[in-house]
């Protein structure tokens, strides 16, 4: 179950609307977390193997949001490793993807603006349908870092990806933070 989530102005960064329900979901996630190491010891199969990837996945996004930092990463790194093992190679480039969020999470702006730049250069290996992810991303970071044309430009891109697949969820989302980036934070 996803924590619904508001965007800070200032930084664009998220904040959990519900702290006890994110609470709850991270207990429950390391409980699920802590289930599968045994079962994959005992029963190493690919499907255990990513069950825990998966579990790893929303691990780390959980302790992203209560600002427990490196065991986000720790998390998010251990996932990754999980998807190049099974050569799940988009599974672990939205991985990457959201370690760098995690570092714009942490204030760590320019860092994550670096990491989501190196991951636009393998958009064309086949990893093309996260193009609105990533640049939504990357002007979460360029509006941190006080690069308002550059913010523009990639939220205006995520924008008019996801206008052509019609996703009004992701639209609104999408022109909410437009709303915050051309207003100034």
């Amino acid at each position: 179950m996803p924590i619904p989530t508001l965007f800070e102005p200032r930084d664009l960064r998220e904040k959990p609307r519900d702290e006890a329900q994110l609470h709850a979901l991270l207990d429950e996630l390391k409980t699920t977390t802590a289930a599968l190491r045994p079962l994959l010891a005992a029963e190493p199969t690919t499907e255990n193997t990513a069950h825990l990837g998966r579990a790893l996945q929303k691990l780390s996004e959980a302790l992203r949001l209560a600002d427990c930092f490196d065991e986000a990463r720790a998390a998010k790194r251990e996932a990754i490793a999980i998807w190049q093992k099974l050569g799940r190679a988009k599974a672990g480039f939205l991985c990457r993807m959201k370690l760098a969020m995690i570092d714009h999470q942490a204030g760590e702006f320019e860092r994550a603006a670096a990491a989501l730049e190196a991951l636009e250069d393998e958009l064309d290996q086949g990893f093309a349908i996260y193009t609105d992810f990533l640049a939504e991303a990357r002007a979460r970071c360029y509006h941190a870092l006080g690069r308002r044309d550059a913010a523009i430009a990639q939220i205006q891109r995520a924008l008019k990806v996801r206008i052509a697949r019609g996703n009004s969820r992701h639209i609104e989302d999408t022109r909410h933070i437009e709303a915050i980036i051309t207003a100034g934070g």
